[in-house]
């Protein structure tokens, strides 16, 4: 009905519309006369026709007697017909039995009856007190066609339920057959929406409708574009309950939108002339912010000042609301989509929903122009032929030869050109069974034989992936030859989509059965598993201050145990708690459960969710910085490396936490967390509707039925009344029903009084533990106590505590046993290092005397045989001309083997100490290389180079001269190249040559004895040592070390 509310004088309910059907629960007689009487005093004082219809614990006559109190002039009303007070059996019951179509029809009746004789409308209540068990069912299914009916006729209906006669189900039933539901807490008054179930019914619907429209879109492959066009505009204006909607195309530099295509709404009640219209973006109001800023725009009220807005032309439509998106092809906004006028806001579900559907149908449009294209010109087909938006393959009729392929195929498949001409369809496709050739050419004769063809099939990628693909398989003449043309387009993305909105759908009929509530979640993830192939899935829902598991699929025991509990403890165990007094949760899961995910943080997203698809690289980075917390990193240590977790929210609480893990990394997509997004919302709603009918159910029963403690306490500290697990407790305490409660438990219940605030405590009773909750009754002089038993919340953690003392226990043997035993490998390693450079300095001092022996021993003994050869010679030169050449050639061979020995002398002892000079010394190693072995080697230094210290300018000419003689004995090297040089902080010494490479194998240390003394020698002055292959070929070795002078 209209806008037009009714006052019901009850104070939860307020004023109403028309149409508005609820019910009530009550327990006894002054339940209903509380309610009822305001109710229909309230109407019989706004000119409405009542109907009460009685029954036990309130008759006809008391209902008559309860009214007259508040409404004196009651008889009068009655006299003139403006009430009527009758028994059940008089309405429910007339013909003997329960006719619910002709009770239906004659509330119809009254209202029709009340309007002709001047009434606002029917007001009226019916209690089912009298109703029995058989006749459930039947009016069950009347009650929900009266709901859905009721609406339509200016009636107010309440119906009455008592409590006591009710089961679950028939209250769940009740609840979900009315509009809300009146319920007694505390004294007061309170309402439940009933809504949870069609919120989910509509969410589901809107799935079913978007998967529809997508496969109807896919089906219209050689409808026009008008009609396409028309189809898609008008199926975003149902799926986002929209009025008005239009569709303008950009030109190519996206300055100018032409809009042409209206919805038939607009159409009818616009007056603007001029059609198609063009709005330059420049100047366009709001209609060219989704251009200017390249996103969608979003205003639900357009009344409200916005800087774009520039007014409406003369005879414009009125807009309340409006939604735009842009449509892209690549970087390019090729389109723009308008709706209008929702009848609630719009929000991201709605640009979701626009967005699928206008990509799919600028794909569809550009197949067809790509298509159309190609019929109408062969001679410029190659160019359309290459930009096609899809994949495009040309095949020999005959024999399905893959004759050409344009580059979308080549990236779409990963072949080359060349490689597809050498392939053969079977290659393509990853279907179950695979296709053979035949099986293709049969397909092929019936292209052949009838229409083209569209279908889906599963194809294979060069490197094996698979992705879902349609295909239109057509004939086309090309260049003068009959050919085979499939198109195909690659629709993983749609394919994504729609399996997760079939598991959406599954989830919300799974939610909306009757179950436990543990079973249908289990039956949830059982569905996600299913559908995502995840290694393990899990919810965590509310359980007093903390998040433990509700249900999970996949994750093992130990996991389970160390990650069920998210609060914080202290040593002792108890909650940590932070500034505001709020438990404090850890982790990333804490982060999404408490609201703190900030989306401008990589790892979050604007719904509140966390994902990453590379644990590994979560917990490397600083945890402050990557997520405004503290990390457990139980995942990772797990092994799974992709992890999403999923807020479960009802409105703006959350109410629980989705967790998807696997091992494999790179598992989630923006997408797929956004659709589980969606779907944790359903998920959070039916959870919470769950939780709903369950304090429904809890309400309904009386104390005694409780299995937990229930006690009374006045406010001076006397029990007055205890159930029978409330007498337990009682009994432990030493007290008992009448008496004192003990004397802390006095204190409490002062101070509650004070405060007017709950207070919750825990108690043991017996091998039992319980957690109170003393509720302060407002206007009342005693305070309620509600128990419930944590006892195996207690003993897990317990183990939780014990596991994690034990798991630190562990950490530390093995901490203090692997310092240990680095210490003994750094002591060994040191120990190593000291008897190395003892070995070196013994052999390098064992060297220098060797060539001080050569030099001042024998060089000075060849030196003396020298001088008396030469003697030798001059005596004989006159006397024996023929000996005294002898002499000659003797004296010649005498001054080599000097030469030879002081080379030998100064390679052993090479450097002056006194001089500090290392270039000098490679100077005469360079030369004497070149001068032995007839090879080019050379000497470079920029400019000077001292080095002090003689043991590091011994270490580097030993470096330099093992460098040298590898190269000549396994490089075969004709030029060596040393160079010493300063790089900044360090001295770079560089030995390169351009003989055979340096074999790979060789790259790692100590596999060679050369190798191994350069190294010890590197280390032992602080150094580096790389030795590779030179890119232009050769070995390279480059020797750094730090300049001690810097």
């Amino acid at each position: 009905m209209g806008a037009e509310t009714r006052k019901t004088a009850i104070g939860a309910v307020g004023n109403v519309p028309w149409g508005t059907h609820f019910c009530q629960f009550y327990r006894t007689k002054e339940d209903l006369i509380d309610v009822l009487v305001p109710y229909f005093k309230a109407g019989l004082e706004n000119n409405e026709l009542c109907i009460w219809v009685a029954s036990e614990p309130l008759g006809a006559e008391d209902a008559h007697v309860a009214l007259k109190k508040k409404v004196r002039d009651l008889d009068d009303y009655v006299k003139k017909g403006q009430i009527e007070i009758i028994g059940h059996d008089q309405w429910y019951m007339k013909s003997g039995r329960l006719d619910c179509d002709r009770v239906l029809q004659a509330w119809i009746d009254k209202e029709r009856h009340a309007l002709e004789r001047g009434f606002d409308g029917l007001r009226f209540t019916g209690n089912a007190f009298w109703l029995e068990n058989k006749d459930w069912e039947k009016f069950a299914h009347y009650e929900s066609v009266a709901n859905n009916g009721v609406g339509k006729y200016r009636m107010l209906g309440i119906c009455t339920y008592s409590l006591d006669k009710c089961t679950t189900s028939e209250i769940i039933d009740v609840v979900s057959n009315h509009q809300f539901a009146l319920i007694k807490k505390n004294g007061e008054w309170k309402v439940i929406e009933s809504s949870d179930r069609e919120k989910a019914d509509k969410v589901l619907k809107i799935h079913e409708m978007r998967l529809q429209a997508l496969l109807d879109l896919n089906k219209m492959a050689e409808a026009s574009q008008r009609k396409i066009l028309d189809f898609v505009r008008e199926q975003v204006i149902k799926i986002t309950r929209s009025r008005f909607a239009f569709v303008g195309f950009m030109n190519d530099d996206e300055s100018i939108m032409s809009v042409d295509n209206w919805s038939v709404e607009t159409m009818e009640q616009c007056a603007i002339a001029e059609q198609p219209m063009r709005f330059p973006i420049a100047e366009a109001g709001l209609w060219g912010e989704p251009v200017r800023q390249r996103k969608p725009v979003i205003v639900n009220d357009y009344d409200a000042p916005h800087p774009a807005k520039r007014g409406f032309p003369q005879g414009h439509i009125p807009i309340e609301r409006f939604l735009g998106v842009p449509v892209f092809d690549g970087d390019l906004i090729v389109a723009v989509v308008g709706i209008a006028n929702k009848v609630s806001d719009y929000d991201e579900s709605d640009v979701r929903a626009v967005t699928s559907m206008m990509s799919d149908t600028w794909r569809l449009l550009g197949r067809k122009r790509a298509e159309e294209a190609l019929q109408k010109s062969e001679a410029n087909y190659r160019a359309i032929f290459n930009s096609a938006n899809d994949a495009i393959l040309v095949h020999d009729v005959e024999t399905l030869r893959i004759l050409s392929v344009n580059r979308k195929a080549c990236q779409m498949f990963g072949y080359t050109q060349q490689e597809f001409e050498k392939i053969t369809v079977p290659d393509l496709t990853a279907d179950v069974p695979a296709p053979t050739q035949e099986s293709a050419l049969q397909r092929v004769k019936e292209v052949v034989a009838e229409e083209p063809q569209l279908f889906e099939t599963l194809s294979k990628r060069k490197t094996g992936s698979k992705f879902w693909t349609e295909i239109n398989l057509r004939l086309a003449v090309i260049e003068g030859r009959k050919c085979l043309l499939a198109i195909v387009r690659d629709i993983s993305e749609r394919k994504e989509i729609e399996t997760h909105q079939q598991l959406a759908g599954q989830i919300l009929e799974c939610l909306n059965r009757e179950s436990e509530e543990v079973d249908l979640v289990r039956d949830v993830l059982r569905l996600i598993k299913e559908s995502t192939d995840l290694d393990a899935v899990g919810i965590r829902h509310r359980q007093g201050d903390d998040f433990p598991y509700l249900a999970v699929d996949g994750f093992s025991d130990d996991f389970i145990k160390a990650e069920n509990y998210l609060c914080c403890r202290d040593e002792a165990g108890e909650l940590t708690y932070d500034s505001s007094g709020r438990p404090v949760i850890e982790c990333v899961c804490g982060n999404v459960l408490t609201g703190r995910a900030d989306a401008t943080l990589p790892f979050f997203t604007e719904g509140g969710s966390f994902w990453t698809n590379n644990t590994t690289e979560l917990v490397a980075c600083d945890p402050q910085e990557a997520i405004q917390g503290s990390i457990r990193n139980q995942c990772n240590r797990a092994g799974y490396e992709s992890v999403a977790l999923i807020a479960l929210r009802s409105g703006e609480e959350i109410v629980g936490l989705l967790q998807l893990n696997d091992t494999r990394p790179g598992r989630f997509t923006p997408e797929m967390v956004r659709s589980f997004e969606e779907i944790g919302a359903s998920i959070g709603i039916g959870m919470a509707r769950i939780r709903a009918e369950r304090e429904v159910e809890n309400i309904a029963k009386f104390p005694s039925e409780n299995p937990h403690p229930v006690l009374r306490i006045t406010k001076d500290g006397t029990v007055l009344y205890a159930n029978t697990a409330g007498s337990e407790l009682l009994e432990n305490w030493g007290c008992k029903v009448g008496g004192p409660a003990p004397e802390h438990w006095r204190r409490y219940v002062l101070s509650i009084f004070e405060s007017g605030l709950s207070k919750t405590l825990e108690a043991p009773c017996k091998d039992r533990i319980f957690s109170l909750i003393m509720a302060h009754i407002v206007g009342a002089e005693y305070i309620n106590v509600y128990g419930m038993d944590i006892t195996d919340r207690k003993h897990a953690e317990e183990d939780l505590r014990e596991y994690r003392s034990h798991l630190e226990e562990l950490v530390q043997t093995r901490t203090a046993e692997l310092t240990q035993a680095n210490e003994r490998l750094l002591q060994q390693i040191e120990q190593r290092k000291r008897l190395e450079k003892e070995i070196l300095n013994i052999s390098e001092r064992e060297q220098r005397r060797i060539g001080r022996e050569l030099h001042d021993s024998i060089g000075q003994q060849f030196t003396g045989i020298a001088f008396m050869t030469k003697a030798l010679e001059q005596k004989l030169a006159g006397k024996l001309p023929g000996e005294a050449t002898d002499a000659t050639e003797i004296k010649n061979l005498v001054n080599e083997a000097m030469d030879q020995t002081r080379g030998l002398a100064k390679g052993l002892h090479p450097i002056d100490l006194d001089a500090g000079s290392l270039t000098v010394a490679l100077q005469e190693l360079a030369a004497t290389t070149k001068k032995l072995f007839g090879i080019d080697c050379v000497f470079k230094c920029d400019g000077p180079v001292p080095i002090d210290d003689t043991e590091v300018a011994t270490h580097l000419y030993r470096i330099t001269q093992e460098a040298i003689t590898n190269a000549i004995k396994h490089g075969k090297t004709n030029s060596i190249a040393v160079e010493l040089a300063r790089r900044k902080d360090d001295l770079v010494l560089t030995v390169q040559n351009d003989g055979l490479d340096f074999p790979a194998e060789l790259e790692a240390r100590g596999t060679g004895m050369g190798l191994q003394i350069m190294d010890h020698r590197a280390d032992i002055i602080g150094a580096s040592l790389d030795v590779h292959k030179r890119v232009e070929g050769g070995t390279m070795v480059i020797c750094s070390f730090p300049d001690k002078r810097c």
